[in-house]
């Protein structure tokens, strides 16, 4: 299995739409506009990664993830024979390997942190946690059964190429789950919030009313660690933007005076692809949310065009001072697991892989 065709056909297919707010929980606020700005900085050539990619093939069961410290980007992969290889985004003979004792027949997503492989498994719903041991080998350390935490058979967690759809900040594991017996696969809530150490957890954060209402397709959904009582979620199909914290919910527009309805997707021509594809590929799409720091993030998009075969345009959105203010834009193409943040920005890796633009914020 080639891994670009694969990311190519998922791209095409799950590029998602996005309807107006208008008809969905009410705004209760329009962000300013912004002082602070969003600057291209740089360009780095990266088309090694390719090369690489070829020597080592990709595992086509666990898709990549970005990490970063405070010196460089790092592209993680565990390869089809059984190896993690991390490259270095900004030199390419710092690219290492470690053996890694994991064996999947399923599709299982994939994150890193510093030393350590996160991996959350949708099929199985269980979760597993890599270390390195002192002889550079990576082995499970944690396998956490997640079933007791979903209430009922009928939940399920998100799987997607796109994005990873769940999070780990220090004993708490955040991931993102639908229900079969909804009409739109979404059920009430979107998440489970589970404590490692301590097994307890909670299905929280709820989806916005009209996902209720409306028949919507790609039903994905993006969200960003902000601090320890603060998320911030995007919707494929949604201008709005909903910030959770331990008392109450704000919500925030990424599109002001965005007038276009909410159009419904029509349930009897969903095995019609020439209409499939036009609804989801012409429509706007909040692409993901990245955290900045405690009182600022991202929200990437793509814009809307008249024709499938019209090239779109992608924008970041900037908002500041807890959502309140906001500046946005245009950057180029990109996919939000191609996407970190690094220093006074974030750094985007395009969708081919051939080099990576540097963003950073004033």
């Amino acid at each position: 299995m080639d891994w670009r065709l694969v990311f190519l056909s998922i791209f095409i297919v799950s590029s998602g739409c996005n309807v107006s707010s208008s008809n969905c929980d009410n705004i209760t606020y329009q962000p300013i506009q912004s002082e602070s700005k969003i600057d291209y900085v740089d360009s780095i050539n990266t088309d090694f990664i390719i090369k690489i990619f070829e020597k080592k093939p990709l595992n086509s069961l666990i898709p990549y993830c970005l990490s970063a410290d405070s010196q460089s980007v790092f592209l993680n992969y565990i390869s089809r024979d059984g190896n993690l290889i991390r490259v270095d985004l900004f030199d390419s003979t710092k690219t290492k390997i470690f053996p890694v004792q994991f064996i999947t027949r399923r599709l299982v997503d994939m994150s890193m942190s510093g030393d350590t492989i996160y991996l959350l498994d949708q099929e199985s719903k269980r979760f597993y946690i890599l270390n390195k041991s002192n002889s550079n080998i990576y082995s499970v350390t944690k396998d956490i059964d997640l079933t007791p935490s979903l209430s009922s058979p009928s939940l399920f967690i998100h799987f997607s190429l796109l994005a990873s759809q769940f999070y780990v900040n220090k004993s708490m594991l955040y991931f993102i789950i639908g229900d079969l017996k909804d009409k739109n696969y979404l059920g009430k809530y979107s998440s489970v919030a589970y404590n490692i150490e301590s097994g307890i957890s909670k299905i929280t954060y709820s989806y916005p009313d009209c996902f209720q209402d409306k028949v919507v397709y790609d039903e994905n959904i993006h969200f960003a660690h902000i601090t320890d009582n603060k998320m911030i979620f995007s919707y494929n199909y949604l201008d709005v933007i909903n910030c959770f914290d331990s008392s109450n919910r704000i919500k925030f527009e990424v599109l002001p005076g965005h007038t276009e309805p909410v159009r419904e997707f029509e349930k009897d021509k969903e095995l019609n692809a020439a209409y499939v594809r036009k609804y989801v590929v012409t429509r706007d799409n909040n692409l993901g949310v990245l955290a900045h720091d405690s009182t600022s993030f991202f929200v990437f998009r793509k814009a809307s065009t008249k024709n499938v075969n019209e090239i779109a345009k992608y924008y970041c959105n900037y908002f500041t001072n807890n959502g309140l203010s906001r500046f946005e834009t245009e950057i180029k193409p990109l996919i939000l697991r191609n996407v970190i943040h690094y220093r006074k920005g974030f750094i985007s890796l395009a969708i081919d892989m051939k080099s990576a633009s540097i963003y950073e914020c004033n």
